[in-house]
């Protein structure tokens, strides 16, 4: 290997490494950014306090904005499982610590949700906890059913080929 050919290749790691690190900050404030949102709608819609925050590089759980706001939620899906039998997976949702893709994928390994369901089951979650507490409840339409196949029907009511996520 020429030394001009390790020269590029060593610049080009260095800027792969650069690039991760930049996308790994983005992420951080982005993630930063959205608890304040999540933090703003709820203080709006109860009408408490919003302390200011100054770094948005530097998240805060929710909770510390106003102790009025909950740190946690708890949250029921209802899902057809592999029996079509109507299951409740409770689960709680903590703000500055959880994320909706975080937890949709915990669902997915514990076997609960279908991985073809995931991003679905992540944009519920994701709606609720961002629109909380105006939103309690969202029903949402699956990609596939529990054994990974195409739904024959679906039932919007009786919850075939379609979920509901609620705030307890």
């Amino acid at each position: 290997m020429s030394e001009q050919t390790r020269k590029l290749e060593e610049e080009q790691e260095e800027l792969k490494r650069q690039f991760q690190k930049q996308q790994e900050e983005f992420q951080h404030k982005i993630s930063a950014l959205e608890q304040q949102k999540r933090a703003l709608k709820l203080s709006s819609a109860t009408g408490l306090p919003q302390t200011e925050k100054s770094d948005a590089s530097q998240p805060e759980p929710a909770a510390s904005h106003t102790e009025h706001l909950p740190e946690a939620l708890q949250l029921a899906l209802k899902i057809r499982n592999a029996q079509n039998k109507l299951k409740d997976i409770k689960f709680m949702y903590s703000f500055g610590k959880d994320s909706a893709g975080g937890v949709a994928d915990e669902l997915v390994s514990a076997g609960l949700v279908n991985a073809a369901n995931c991003k679905a089951v992540t944009d519920a979650i994701e709606q609720l906890v961002t629109n909380m507490p105006s939103d309690k409840k969202t029903i949402f339409q699956l990609v596939a059913n529990p054994n990974g196949g195409k739904f024959e029907t679906t039932d919007k009511v009786s919850l075939v080929g379609f979920a509901q996520l609620t705030v307890l």
